[in-house]
């Protein structure tokens, strides 16, 4: 029994909606996502603390390609046909959802729940551009800057080696 086109966009993200709640509630609330956070703060802090680094990386970068690949299965199944080229360039948009959400660049501070707001962010300033009439190009641009933006309110907000606030 399939699913009509409506169907299949509810039950995407319902989907979608789902392995998002579990993993930002699994990586509050369980020893795999804070050892994930004590390695993005500090390796050799990590490794200190008696942490398997490298099986901790391994592991992390493992689920995002398995991760990854969920979304481009997703992604098809709302089309019949997908282009080899489908998701070129959105590494720089997915860099800035992650920052604008408040991720430091550094590593070992952000949530998903940030992420999901940067996303959203975005998601919303990339049509208004367009109904702005501000040219394609520009809209990269605009991302860059909004991730030096965050890079530098990031490196302003540290004072003597702690965060502020």
């Amino acid at each position: 029994m399939g699913l009509t086109q409506s169907q299949g966009e509810v039950a995407i993200v319902v989907f979608a909606s789902a392995v998002f709640a579990g993993f930002a509630w699994a990586m509050r609330n369980l020893q795999a996502g804070r050892a994930t956070y004590a390695v993005g703060s500090s390796r050799e802090s990590a490794r200190l603390a008696g942490l398997p680094v490298s099986a901790i990386r391994l592991g992390v970068f493992t689920l995002m390609g398995v991760l990854t690949g969920f979304a481009a299965v997703l992604d098809s199944a709302r089309f019949a046909e997908v282009q080899s080229s489908a998701g070129a360039g959105l590494e720089l948009k997915a860099i800035s959802a992650v920052v604008i959400g408040g991720t430091a660049i550094t590593g070992g501070k952000g949530n998903l729940w940030g992420t999901l707001l940067g996303a959203s962010v975005l998601a919303v300033i990339a049509p208004a551009l367009t109904f702005l009439g501000v040219n394609a190009f520009w809209e990269k641009a605009i991302q860059g800057g909004i991730i030096l933006g965050a890079i530098a309110l990031e490196r302003f907000s540290v004072r003597g080696g702690r965060r502020v606030g």
